[in-house]
Protein backbone atom coordinates (compact mmCIF):
# COMPACT_ATOMS: atom_id res chain seq x y z
CA UNK A 1 0.00 0.00 0.00
CA UNK A 2 1.58 3.27 -1.16
CA UNK A 3 0.51 6.68 0.10
CA UNK A 4 0.21 9.81 -2.02
CA UNK A 5 1.16 13.39 -1.24
CA UNK A 6 2.88 14.54 -4.43
CA UNK A 7 6.14 12.77 -3.47
CA UNK A 8 6.65 15.73 -1.13
CA UNK A 9 4.42 15.10 1.88
CA UNK A 10 2.54 12.57 4.05
CA UNK A 11 3.63 9.12 5.24
CA UNK A 12 2.62 5.47 5.39
CA UNK A 13 -0.20 6.43 7.79
CA UNK A 14 -2.06 8.11 4.92
CA UNK A 15 -3.74 5.00 3.57
CA UNK A 16 -7.35 3.89 3.88
CA UNK A 17 -8.22 2.07 7.16
CA UNK A 18 -11.48 0.68 5.79
CA UNK A 19 -9.74 -0.69 2.72
CA UNK A 20 -7.00 -2.12 4.94
CA UNK A 21 -9.63 -3.96 6.98
CA UNK A 22 -11.18 -5.29 3.78
CA UNK A 23 -7.83 -6.74 2.70
CA UNK A 24 -7.45 -8.45 6.07
CA UNK A 25 -10.94 -9.91 5.76
CA UNK A 26 -9.85 -11.50 2.47
CA UNK A 27 -6.75 -13.10 3.97
CA UNK A 28 -4.39 -10.49 2.52
CA UNK A 29 -1.67 -8.94 4.69
CA UNK A 30 -1.51 -5.12 4.15
CA UNK A 31 1.97 -3.57 4.20
CA UNK A 32 2.00 0.24 4.10
CA UNK A 33 5.38 1.71 3.18
CA UNK A 34 7.35 4.91 3.63
CA UNK A 35 9.76 6.29 1.05
CA UNK A 36 12.17 9.19 0.83
CA UNK A 37 10.40 12.39 -0.10
CA UNK A 38 11.44 14.99 -2.65
CA UNK A 39 13.03 17.49 -3.08
CA UNK A 40 16.16 16.35 -1.19
CA UNK A 41 16.23 13.24 -3.39
CA UNK A 42 14.72 12.82 -6.86
CA UNK A 43 11.89 10.34 -7.48
CA UNK A 44 14.08 7.92 -9.44
CA UNK A 45 16.67 7.49 -6.69
CA UNK A 46 14.18 8.08 -3.89
CA UNK A 47 10.52 7.08 -3.96
CA UNK A 48 10.68 4.79 -7.01
CA UNK A 49 13.76 2.93 -5.75
CA UNK A 50 12.35 2.71 -2.22
CA UNK A 51 9.06 1.28 -3.51
CA UNK A 52 10.98 -1.36 -5.47
CA UNK A 53 13.10 -2.20 -2.43
CA UNK A 54 9.99 -2.51 -0.24
CA UNK A 55 8.60 -5.08 -2.68
CA UNK A 56 11.93 -6.92 -2.59
CA UNK A 57 11.74 -6.98 1.21
CA UNK A 58 8.17 -8.31 1.10
CA UNK A 59 9.23 -11.13 -1.21
CA UNK A 60 12.54 -12.05 0.43
CA UNK A 61 12.36 -11.16 4.12
CA UNK A 62 8.77 -10.77 5.27
CA UNK A 63 7.79 -14.48 5.02
CA UNK A 64 10.37 -15.51 7.63
CA UNK A 65 9.47 -12.55 9.87
CA UNK A 66 5.78 -13.49 9.82
CA UNK A 67 6.55 -17.20 10.23
CA UNK A 68 8.11 -16.41 13.60
CA UNK A 69 4.72 -14.96 14.57
CA UNK A 70 2.89 -18.07 13.40
CA UNK A 71 1.56 -16.45 10.22
CA UNK A 72 2.24 -18.04 6.83
CA UNK A 73 2.26 -15.79 3.78
CA UNK A 74 2.83 -16.53 0.10
CA UNK A 75 5.34 -13.99 -1.29
CA UNK A 76 4.46 -14.95 -4.87
CA UNK A 77 1.01 -13.41 -4.40
CA UNK A 78 2.09 -9.79 -4.26
CA UNK A 79 -0.28 -7.03 -5.34
CA UNK A 80 0.42 -3.31 -5.10
CA UNK A 81 -2.13 -0.59 -4.33
CA UNK A 82 -1.49 3.16 -4.48
CA UNK A 83 -3.41 6.40 -4.10
CA UNK A 84 -2.69 9.56 -6.11
CA UNK A 85 1.09 9.78 -6.67
CA UNK A 86 1.31 6.53 -4.73
CA UNK A 87 -0.66 5.01 -7.59
CA UNK A 88 2.07 6.11 -9.97
CA UNK A 89 4.65 4.49 -7.70
CA UNK A 90 2.56 1.31 -7.68
CA UNK A 91 2.73 1.24 -11.48
CA UNK A 92 6.51 1.64 -11.53
CA UNK A 93 6.88 -1.78 -9.89
CA UNK A 94 5.84 -3.24 -13.25
CA UNK A 95 9.31 -2.53 -14.64
CA UNK A 96 11.56 -1.82 -11.64
CA UNK A 97 11.14 -5.29 -10.16
CA UNK A 98 11.66 -6.98 -13.50
CA UNK A 99 14.75 -4.86 -14.14
CA UNK A 100 16.07 -6.01 -10.75
CA UNK A 101 15.65 -9.64 -11.82
CA UNK A 102 12.57 -10.21 -9.65
CA UNK A 103 8.98 -11.13 -10.34
CA UNK A 104 6.65 -8.14 -10.78
CA UNK A 105 3.43 -8.03 -8.74
CA UNK A 106 0.45 -10.14 -9.73
CA UNK A 107 -1.65 -7.01 -10.15
CA UNK A 108 -1.73 -3.27 -9.51
CA UNK A 109 -4.64 -1.14 -8.30
CA UNK A 110 -4.15 2.59 -8.76
CA UNK A 111 -6.49 5.30 -7.55
CA UNK A 112 -6.59 8.72 -9.32
CA UNK A 113 -2.88 8.88 -10.17
CA UNK A 114 -0.76 10.74 -12.74
CA UNK A 115 0.25 8.30 -15.50
CA UNK A 116 2.65 10.47 -17.48
CA UNK A 117 5.22 13.22 -16.90
CA UNK A 118 6.16 15.21 -19.99
CA UNK A 119 8.26 18.36 -19.40
CA UNK A 120 7.40 19.56 -22.91
CA UNK A 121 3.68 19.50 -22.09
CA UNK A 122 3.24 20.15 -18.36
CA UNK A 123 -0.26 19.84 -16.97
CA UNK A 124 -1.16 22.67 -14.63
CA UNK A 125 -3.44 21.30 -11.92
CA UNK A 126 -5.03 22.43 -8.69
CA UNK A 127 -7.06 25.27 -10.17
CA UNK A 128 -9.11 25.36 -6.97
CA UNK A 129 -6.01 26.21 -4.92
CA UNK A 130 -4.07 29.45 -4.68
CA UNK A 131 -0.39 29.81 -5.67
CA UNK A 132 2.45 29.40 -3.21
CA UNK A 133 3.12 32.37 -0.96
CA UNK A 134 6.74 31.64 0.02
CA UNK A 135 9.84 32.46 -2.02
CA UNK A 136 12.24 29.65 -2.83
CA UNK A 137 14.85 31.25 -0.59
CA UNK A 138 12.45 31.14 2.37
CA UNK A 139 11.67 27.49 1.63
CA UNK A 140 15.38 26.61 1.40
CA UNK A 141 16.03 28.22 4.79
CA UNK A 142 13.26 26.21 6.46
CA UNK A 143 13.69 22.86 4.71
CA UNK A 144 16.28 20.46 6.17
CA UNK A 145 18.97 19.35 3.71
CA UNK A 146 18.70 15.66 4.59
CA UNK A 147 15.95 13.39 3.19
CA UNK A 148 12.89 12.50 5.23
CA UNK A 149 10.24 9.82 4.85
CA UNK A 150 7.40 11.50 6.68
CA UNK A 151 5.66 14.85 6.71
CA UNK A 152 2.07 15.51 7.71
CA UNK A 153 0.01 17.68 10.01
CA UNK A 154 -2.32 14.77 10.72
CA UNK A 155 -2.37 11.04 10.21
CA UNK A 156 -4.49 10.90 7.07
CA UNK A 157 -4.81 12.97 3.95
CA UNK A 158 -8.15 14.55 3.11
CA UNK A 159 -10.04 15.89 0.16
CA UNK A 160 -9.13 19.08 -1.68
CA UNK A 161 -5.52 19.08 -0.43
CA UNK A 162 -6.73 19.75 3.10
CA UNK A 163 -3.32 18.82 4.46
CA UNK A 164 -1.62 21.71 2.62
CA UNK A 165 -0.92 24.53 5.08
CA UNK A 166 0.15 28.07 4.22
CA UNK A 167 3.67 28.85 5.40
CA UNK A 168 4.76 25.22 5.60
CA UNK A 169 7.67 24.71 3.14
CA UNK A 170 6.56 21.29 1.91
CA UNK A 171 2.99 22.47 1.44
CA UNK A 172 4.30 25.43 -0.55
CA UNK A 173 6.36 23.09 -2.74
CA UNK A 174 3.26 20.97 -3.34
CA UNK A 175 1.50 24.06 -4.69
CA UNK A 176 4.50 24.78 -6.92
CA UNK A 177 4.39 21.20 -8.19
CA UNK A 178 0.76 21.28 -9.27
CA UNK A 179 0.44 24.92 -10.36
CA UNK A 180 3.73 26.09 -11.88
CA UNK A 181 5.05 25.47 -15.39
CA UNK A 182 8.33 24.00 -14.13
CA UNK A 183 6.87 22.50 -10.97
CA UNK A 184 7.68 18.91 -11.89
CA UNK A 185 11.38 19.77 -11.73
CA UNK A 186 11.01 19.45 -7.94
CA UNK A 187 10.55 15.72 -8.53
CA UNK A 188 13.30 15.18 -11.07
CA UNK A 189 15.88 17.87 -10.25
CA UNK A 190 15.20 18.81 -6.67
CA UNK A 191 15.14 22.32 -5.26
CA UNK A 192 17.62 24.74 -6.89
CA UNK A 193 20.44 25.66 -4.53
CA UNK A 194 20.19 29.36 -5.39
CA UNK A 195 17.84 31.78 -7.10
CA UNK A 196 14.08 32.10 -7.33
CA UNK A 197 13.48 30.19 -10.57
CA UNK A 198 12.75 26.49 -10.87
CA UNK A 199 14.88 24.76 -13.51
CA UNK A 200 13.75 22.80 -16.55
CA UNK A 201 12.74 19.26 -15.51
CA UNK A 202 15.14 16.45 -16.41
CA UNK A 203 13.49 14.87 -19.46
CA UNK A 204 15.24 11.50 -19.14
CA UNK A 205 14.20 11.08 -15.53
CA UNK A 206 10.66 12.11 -16.42
CA UNK A 207 10.51 9.49 -19.15
CA UNK A 208 11.93 6.79 -16.87
CA UNK A 209 9.26 7.58 -14.29
CA UNK A 210 6.24 7.68 -16.64
CA UNK A 211 4.07 4.54 -16.77
CA UNK A 212 2.49 5.61 -20.06
CA UNK A 213 5.89 5.82 -21.74
CA UNK A 214 6.85 2.37 -20.49
CA UNK A 215 3.53 0.99 -21.69
CA UNK A 216 3.96 2.53 -25.16
CA UNK A 217 7.52 1.16 -25.28
CA UNK A 218 6.24 -2.36 -24.58
CA UNK A 219 7.78 -2.43 -21.11
CA UNK A 220 4.59 -2.70 -19.02
CA UNK A 221 2.60 -5.92 -18.75
CA UNK A 222 1.28 -6.25 -15.19
CA UNK A 223 -2.52 -6.50 -14.91
CA UNK A 224 -3.68 -3.07 -13.79
CA UNK A 225 -6.95 -1.53 -12.67
CA UNK A 226 -7.55 2.23 -12.48
CA UNK A 227 -10.18 3.98 -10.36
CA UNK A 228 -10.62 7.64 -11.23
CA UNK A 229 -13.08 10.45 -10.65
CA UNK A 230 -14.03 11.97 -13.98
CA UNK A 231 -13.94 15.43 -12.37
CA UNK A 232 -10.52 15.01 -10.74
CA UNK A 233 -8.95 18.44 -10.26
CA UNK A 234 -5.42 17.19 -9.49
CA UNK A 235 -4.69 14.22 -11.77
CA UNK A 236 -6.18 14.50 -15.28
CA UNK A 237 -8.84 11.89 -16.03
CA UNK A 238 -8.31 12.01 -19.84
CA UNK A 239 -4.74 10.74 -19.37
CA UNK A 240 -6.04 7.86 -17.25
CA UNK A 241 -8.48 6.99 -20.03
CA UNK A 242 -5.61 7.11 -22.54
CA UNK A 243 -3.57 4.76 -20.36
CA UNK A 244 -6.49 2.34 -20.01
CA UNK A 245 -7.03 2.33 -23.76
CA UNK A 246 -3.33 1.62 -24.34
CA UNK A 247 -3.47 -1.25 -21.81
CA UNK A 248 -6.41 -2.78 -23.64
CA UNK A 249 -4.72 -2.41 -27.03
CA UNK A 250 -1.63 -4.27 -25.79
CA UNK A 251 -3.82 -7.07 -24.36
CA UNK A 252 -2.71 -6.51 -20.78
CA UNK A 253 -5.51 -7.59 -18.45
CA UNK A 254 -6.88 -4.36 -17.14
CA UNK A 255 -9.85 -2.25 -16.25
CA UNK A 256 -10.84 1.32 -15.51
CA UNK A 257 -13.67 2.55 -13.33
CA UNK A 258 -14.64 6.18 -14.01
CA UNK A 259 -16.53 7.59 -11.04
CA UNK A 260 -19.02 10.20 -12.31
CA UNK A 261 -18.72 13.57 -10.62
CA UNK A 262 -15.92 12.48 -8.27
CA UNK A 263 -12.90 14.63 -7.57
CA UNK A 264 -9.49 13.78 -6.11
CA UNK A 265 -9.40 11.58 -2.99
CA UNK A 266 -13.08 10.66 -3.06
CA UNK A 267 -12.71 7.27 -1.39
CA UNK A 268 -12.13 8.31 2.22
CA UNK A 269 -14.72 6.78 4.48
CA UNK A 270 -16.24 4.48 1.85
CA UNK A 271 -17.03 1.25 3.68
CA UNK A 272 -17.11 -2.29 2.30
CA UNK A 273 -20.67 -3.51 1.74
CA UNK A 274 -22.05 -0.03 1.13
CA UNK A 275 -23.66 1.13 -2.09
CA UNK A 276 -20.79 3.58 -2.56
CA UNK A 277 -18.25 0.75 -2.21
CA UNK A 278 -20.00 -1.34 -4.86
CA UNK A 279 -20.17 1.65 -7.18
CA UNK A 280 -16.76 3.28 -6.69
CA UNK A 281 -14.20 0.93 -5.11
CA UNK A 282 -15.34 -2.69 -5.02
CA UNK A 283 -14.70 -3.53 -8.69
CA UNK A 284 -11.02 -2.66 -8.25
CA UNK A 285 -10.63 -5.03 -5.32
CA UNK A 286 -12.60 -7.70 -7.19
CA UNK A 287 -10.00 -7.36 -9.95
CA UNK A 288 -7.15 -7.90 -7.47
CA UNK A 289 -8.79 -10.96 -5.94
CA UNK A 290 -9.39 -12.48 -9.37
CA UNK A 291 -5.75 -11.96 -10.33
CA UNK A 292 -4.59 -13.60 -7.10
CA UNK A 293 -6.61 -16.70 -7.98
CA UNK A 294 -4.98 -17.15 -11.39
Amino acid sequence: MIHGGGHLTLSRRAVRPLQTKFLLSQGILPVSIDYRLCPQVNVIDGSMADTRDACVWVQRDLPSIMARKGIEIDPTKLVVIGWSTGGTLAMTTSWTLRNAGLTPPRAILSFYCPVNYDPAAPIIMGQEHGPRTMALDEIRNLLPSTPTTSHAFNSTDSSKLGWVHKGDPRSELTLALVKEHRGMSLLFNGLPTTGEELCEPDAERAREFSPLQHLLDGDYNVPTYLIFGDQDEIAPFPKAAEFAKALASTHVRSGILPVPGAKHIFDLGVAPGSEAWDRTIGPGYDFLLQELER
